[in-house]
């Protein structure tokens, strides 16, 4: 047995390093968790996936944490039986070694296995890796480790000794916020690193080197902006913008577009960028992902989305849908778009920066005037995109239209009624006709609890009826937005042609 306080003082006065390695996979290249990546990969520890992708961002499930804990401890384990889940001979040793105790969780099966692993569980793991060859640390290291921990009461009761083990032997390591995040999800990156450092502990290698990544392009650019540029490059690459919108994040997007064509938002926050946002314009990717890319090549870089987001003590769930997928990645929070009815092609990407995204601890954003003007401008402009996308021409905006569009979804809002045809019994045609419209044709689009504009276009697309009026024969628009009532936000469009 080593005594922590011995383990210390041999790595302050005689430190040996783990040489950097070559990087195994074309995604690893750029990313902060490579060089403990490339250390499982020097011994045989972890693979990649057919299509030379690490997917290091991906979650992890707790049966491929189990592999890469064993493998990492040198352990054998027996071949699954025929017809047996492949992770059970896993699942089996991890218990016999005390790794994991049945208590914690619903069943050792394929049905709890297969599921993401929770970074409390990670800590109970890795934990009791390290303890089978080393000494628990004094109550007094411990209670260092706790004072690091701004969300220790959030951890469950059963894991919060292995999570401050973790903590106070440098296996496990929080967020800049000084948060944990218990009930997040870990993922294939921060498992290679626990991982990693098990492998060095037990074949005494020392410290993992961590080098500096070669510079090379961002991730993701759209118009040739990346997230973290500054607003002079904005300005001198793209010009004085069409306007500039609030969002929900407090901070502005500077709009532009060629009469609705390579339709890009850059978010500006303190001169630099801090969100990019385009639907069906220039959008380029450092692995190869592009607007017209499925939804097939996007998992297969970056497997399933998120089903939630961890912001410090707050967890917000994220609903799945095959309309798009969120994934939290080195550059940012990147959202997906696909277009259902188009081979499910990516028609609109996403990205915030993880500091903005992560200080933005709300689903629904602070109403007020700035940000409604800003909701509906969009709710304009993505129509005219994506008619210009699909072959038909522009809409132009009617105001009259848009004050009926307001009308609408405020009183759906404080009559708390969701229809087209309100309590009085009537119709869009009734409104726009009593505003003074007259008309040869008109159509109405309604939404409620969407987070955004954008996020509420992209209902509409992918909704078949109101993707036919999104499309339709129309030749002017009016839309309307307001903030509370049960749903929080509501949309509405009136297209027409007038008489």
């Amino acid at each position: 047995m080593r005594k922590l306080g011995r383990l210390l003082l041999t790595l302050v006065l005689m430190v040996s390093l783990v040489a950097p390695v070559a990087f195994a996979f074309e995604d690893t290249d750029q990313h902060w968790g490579r060089d403990y990546i490339g250390t499982l990969v020097k011994y045989g520890i972890v693979n990649g996936y057919p299509d030379g992708s690490f997917r290091p961002d991906a979650q992890i499930t707790r049966s491929e944490f189990l592999v890469m804990t064993l493998k990492s401890l040198g352990e054998t384990v027996r071949t699954a039986s025929s017809g047996e889940y492949w992770g059970q001979p896993y699942i089996d040793k991890a218990k016999a070694l005390g790794l994991i105790q049945s208590s914690d969780f619903a069943s050792l099966t394929a049905s709890t296995f297969d599921r993401p692993i929770l970074r409390e569980e990670m800590a109970g793991i890795v934990s009791a890796a390290y303890l089978r060859s080393n000494e628990r640390p004094t109550a007094s290291t411990l209670d260092i480790a706790a004072d690091k921990i701004s969300d220790l009461d959030a951890v469950r009761d059963c894991y919060q000794e292995p999570t401050l083990v973790a903590y106070a032997v440098k296996l496990l390591s929080g967020y800049t916020d000084g948060s944990f995040r218990p009930a997040g999800t870990a993922t294939r990156a921060e498992s290679s690193v626990v991982s990693a450092k098990l492998l060095a502990d037990r074949l005494n290698l020392g410290d993992i080197v961590v080098s500096t990544p070669p510079v090379s392009s961002p991730t993701f650019k759209v118009a040739g902006i990346s997230i973290g540029d500054s607003l002079e490059k904005v300005t001198q690459t793209l010009g004085t913008p069409v306007r500039k919108d609030l969002s929900e994040y407090g901070f502005e997007w500077y709009v532009y577009h060629k009469t609705y064509k390579d339709y890009v938002m850059i978010g500006i926050s303190s001169g630099k960028v801090v969100g990019l946002f385009t639907h069906y314009g220039p959008f380029e990717s450092a692995i190869g992902l592009r607007m017209g890319s499925t939804r097939s090549d996007v998992q297969s870089k970056y497997g399933a989305g998120l089903t939630k987001i961890n912001k410090g003590t707050f967890t917000f769930l994220i609903q799945t849908s095959e309309e798009f997928d969120t994934y939290k990645l080195q550059a940012g929070y990147a959202t997906f778009f696909y277009d259902l009815a188009d081979s499910k092609k990516v028609m609109a990407f996403q990205l915030i920066a993880p500091v903005t995204e992560e200080a933005f601890k709300s689903l629904y954003p602070t109403a007020s005037a700035g940000l409604r003007t800003a909701y509906e401008k969009q709710t304009f402009d993505l129509v005219n995109v994506f008619r210009i996308a699909k072959g038909k021409s522009v809409v132009t905006y009617n105001a009259t239209a848009s004050k009926v569009a307001y009308a609408h979804s405020l009183d759906m809002l404080n009559r708390s009624f969701f229809d087209h045809v309100n309590p009085d019994g009537k119709s869009p045609f009734d409104r726009m006709q009593a505003a003074g419209l007259s008309f040869s044709a008109a159509s109405e689009n309604i939404a409620a609890g969407y987070i955004n504009a954008v996020t509420t276009h992209m209902g509409w697309v992918n909704s078949p009826g109101h993707r036919v009026n999104l499309l339709g024969n129309y030749t002017q628009l009016g839309t309307g937005v307001a903030f509370g009532g049960e749903y929080k936000q509501y949309f509405t469009q009136n297209f027409l042609t007038p008489r």
